[in-house]
């Protein structure tokens, strides 16, 4: 049975598929993701090998909200199938509040994510080794894309991605079947209503430290980026039934946009740390690089300047760049590659070694032989914005910036323009430079938006958060319509729109 296929489907080429990966035979990355592995000390998580499908809430599939999208391949009108039960109780996300009182839902945007963990049943007439991948949509956009997985009926994934969603009311997960001559094809749907399954006004679950003593571990814990394994982070297990046939095990979890920007600085905590680290200590950091002579005097910070050539060098024509998710697993390789540098680099330093310090900045290869996956990169650059202390447009400036563009006369953009880069001028030092080169960088990204499909208003919904979300003190004082992502969005999307 064939089924239509997305537009971004269509697009993909067809290029040579990598060899089995070392420690997996059943495991292939899909043929133009630019999906991989990068060695690294970080474990993936493994499934228990007493794995029980009953500690799973079973949960029907539910058909897309519009039969109108090209895309849904089920007709809501249809019954379920005769084999597939109703769900044996409501499910509900926690909305996790990371150790604060806290209220949300999807509606309100916030991160979500998602652990694939294997599919069951997916089989058919024939039992024939085939390859198939996962695709995860919200509100038809399509958000990431898993490995390719091996086998007849029963496939592992255990991938797991940190998803933002702004405002987003329907999870779509598609299984592709990849080969040579169909090349993509749709073969199993399921569908969960994100509206009905997260919860609102839930108290927060508390911190991991602050679990009841008698709560068992969790063996099946996804792994996830430190931010949210530091929120303690409540995840549901899913059974969902697909369509025509077959179980997807999957883990999911909310995070709210409160939650999800805490911006703590860890500065005096890991003195080697890049993440959770003020713009101007990594700019300290950088200047004594430049007084041996490894590196020319900069403002902006390694991490943003290595990820951002990277980026440009090889990710201006991947569609969907900075929106799809990648694999977590992928992304938190790049984060240690980058915090295992900075170790070397700070041992080199101590000892005035200046061949110690060329050392480290030599490994440290973003290069798509070491990272495949270009996703990772740009999941790091958004974890390491979303974690400063303070938000690059720091939290007096943003309201600043809103209400310039809210004044701003339509009919005279000349001078809503000058008002607006005026502001911008106010920034902190630090945060000045890295924003002027951030710009640039994405608007060398917009330039070519006919082929990623990223213009300034969808790398605006990717991006606005991250730049502009202010720290939770500042959050208490600012009128709460400027903590919508939308707001955020409209101001980041002037600012590229403007930017020459």
């Amino acid at each position: 049975m064939r089924y239509p296929l997305s537009e971004e489907a269509n697009k993909m080429q067809q290029p040579h598929l990598p060899d089995a990966l070392a420690g997996s035979s059943q495991e292939r990355y899909l043929p133009g993701s630019s999906g991989g592995v990068v060695s690294s000390t970080i474990p993936r998580s493994q499934l228990p090998s007493n794995f029980n499908s009953s500690q799973f809430n079973l949960l029907s599939s539910e058909p897309y909200p519009s039969p109108s999208q090209t895309h849904c391949p089920f007709n809501p009108s249809q019954s379920p199938s005769q084999e597939m039960s109703s769900p044996r109780h409501r499910i509900y996300l926690h909305v996790d509040g990371g150790g604060g009182e806290c209220t949300g839902s999807a509606g309100g945007g916030g991160l979500l994510v998602v652990n694939i963990i294997a599919g069951s049943g997916l089989k058919t007439t024939q039992m024939l080794l085939r390859d198939l991948y996962c695709v995860l949509e919200t509100d038809s956009v399509r958000k990431a894309r898993s490995m390719i997985r091996t086998s007849t009926d029963y496939f592992e994934w255990d991938e797991v991605f940190e998803m933002e969603i702004e405002e987003s009311r329907f999870l779509s997960i598609l299984i592709y079947q990849w080969d040579a001559r169909t090349r993509h094809r749709l073969c199993f749907y399921g569908g969960i209503d994100l509206t009905s399954l997260i919860q609102p006004n839930l108290s927060t679950f508390p911190n991991r430290e602050q679990k009841e003593a008698d709560e068992p571990e969790d063996e099946c814990q996804p792994l996830t980026s430190p931010l949210i394994a530091r929120s303690g982070m409540h995840f549901e297990k899913i059974a969902l039934q697909l369509e025509p046939r077959g179980v997807l095990y999957l883990q999911m979890g909310f995070l709210p946009m409160i939650a999800l920007y805490m911006r703590r600085n860890l500065s005096a905590v890991y003195d080697t740390s890049l993440f959770g680290v003020s713009l101007d200590e990594l700019v300290y950091r950088d200047r004594m690089l430049a007084s041996l002579g490894v590196i020319s005097d900069s403002v902006v910070p390694l991490l943003i300047r290595k990820c951002v050539e990277e980026v440009d060098r090889r990710g201006t024509e991947v569609v969907g760049i900075y929106r799809l998710s990648g694999s977590v697993w992928m992304k938190l390789q790049v984060r240690d590659l980058f915090t295992r540098t900075a170790e070397k680099i700070a041992q080199g330093l101590v000892k005035r070694s200046e061949k110690a310090v060329r050392g480290a900045l030599a490994a440290l290869d973003l290069s798509a032989d070491a990272v495949p996956d270009i996703h990772a990169i740009t999941a790091t650059m958004k974890d390491f914005f979303r974690e400063l202390p303070e938000p690059l447009f720091t939290n007096a400036l943003y309201p600043m910036v809103y209400e310039a563009i809210q004044v701003a006369s339509p009919g005279d953009s000349h001078m809503g323009t000058k008002l607006i880069l005026n502001i911008l001028d106010c920034l902190p030092t630090s945060n000045q430079e890295v924003l002027l080169y951030l710009l640039d960088h994405l608007k060398r990204i917009t330039s070519r938006s006919v082929v990623n499909k990223m213009n300034s208003h969808n790398l605006a919904v990717c991006l606005a958060p991250c730049l502009l979300h202010p720290s939770p003190t500042a959050a208490r004082d600012m009128d709460s319509g400027l903590l919508q992502p939308s707001k955020m969005v409209s101001v980041l999307e002037c600012i590229l729109d403007i930017w020459p």
